[in-house]
């Protein structure tokens, strides 16, 4: 065979292959071979399967939007090491899937992630009597107790009260019972009511008391 003709016979062909299927296995022989390989179809073909003898559940997707859409989890050892969505069935335009979005997919992430957040923390030159607000986005973060966090919480509410009334608290979401309740207890709050759509409301509350949207 010739650079310029670039014809091979069918010997030509079955001895090249030959060969490079030797210099592979030589390879991986050496160590240089990588962890996961591809396989037909392109997908990384991992070692061993972490979520092997795991039992698949079903799981609550949180995110309130309404859908309500089918959430699964294979659990193993106690934590969640695959999920999945409706399949129930075949999809189709009569009978379609329950299908979560990403966010829905995403709840492995919040649970299980390295990067979520799992204890109170605050900017080290941040204080009561001198947040330091310049240091925002360049500050480092240290770790405070639940206690800490939650008497600091109370400090400004209590100072936000005293100086500006009840009225300064705005609940701009019909779900947050959990804010609702403790505030009405407290002497009120300022809500919304009208027959504006509930997502105007959440998408201009921000900038009606002075916060631009980032």
């Amino acid at each position: 065979m010739s650079i310029e003709t670039k014809n091979m016979s069918r010997r030509g062909f079955l001895q090249a292959s030959a060969a490079v299927a030797a210099g592979a296995a030589a390879l991986s022989a050496t160590g240089c071979s990588s962890e996961a390989s591809l396989d037909a179809t392109g997908k990384h073909e991992l070692p061993t399967d972490p979520a092997e003898g795991g039992t698949w559940i079903p799981a609550a997707c949180w995110h309130n939007c309404g859908g309500r859409c089918v959430n699964k989890v294979m659990v193993k050892d106690g934590a969640v090491v695959r999920q999945k969505t409706d399949d129930s069935h075949e999809d189709s335009f009569d009978y379609p899937q329950q299908r979560g979005c990403v966010r829905g997919k995403a709840q492995q992430q919040q649970c299980f992630g390295a990067d979520r957040i799992k204890y109170p923390l605050k900017r080290k030159g941040w204080s009561p009597d001198n947040p330091n607000g310049e240091m925002r986005g360049k500050d480092e973060w240290e770790r405070i107790s639940w206690d800490e966090a939650i008497q600091y919480v109370a400090d400004e509410f209590k100072s936000i009260k005293e100086q500006y009334g009840n009225q300064a608290f705005l609940i701009g979401s019909y779900g947050s019972r959990y804010a609702f309740n403790p505030l009405l207890a407290w002497g009120g709050h300022t809500s919304v009511a009208d027959s504006t759509s509930h997502g105007s409301y959440l998408l201009n509350t921000a900038e009606t008391i002075g916060i631009p949207r980032t």
